[in-house]
């Protein structure tokens, strides 16, 4: 089983204007538009979320966050969702895919 745990801690004294964005960089949004991009040396993860909001017609894309990595570690996260995928779908059920 492959696990990844990534930790830093940082103690540094803020303004509040620096909570508030802290506060906010640790916010989580609902996916459901992702793009990868790569060259020789990175991969970018982009993750958006298209759903309009309640009671507007018109689709906002909007970017909820990037993420980029080495190749090297691309790969350990690809394997890590594989893996994620897999013991979700022995726990809860095959993942059915439509339309793609």
């Amino acid at each position: 089983m492959l696990h990844i745990i990534i930790s830093v801690r940082i103690v540094y004294f803020m303004t509040e204007e620096q909570e508030i964005l802290e506060d906010l960089s640790r916010a989580a949004g609902y996916c459901d538009v992702s793009n990868i991009i790569y060259n020789q040396f990175t991969f970018n993860f982009e993750f958006s979320q298209q759903m309009p909001p309640e009671g507007d017609k018109r689709i906002k894309p909007v970017c909820l966050g990037r993420i980029v990595m080495s190749p090297n570690f691309a790969k350990v996260f690809s394997k890590l969702c594989i893996e994620t995928v897999q013991n979700y779908e022995k726990q809860f059920g095959e993942i059915q895919i439509k339309n793609l």
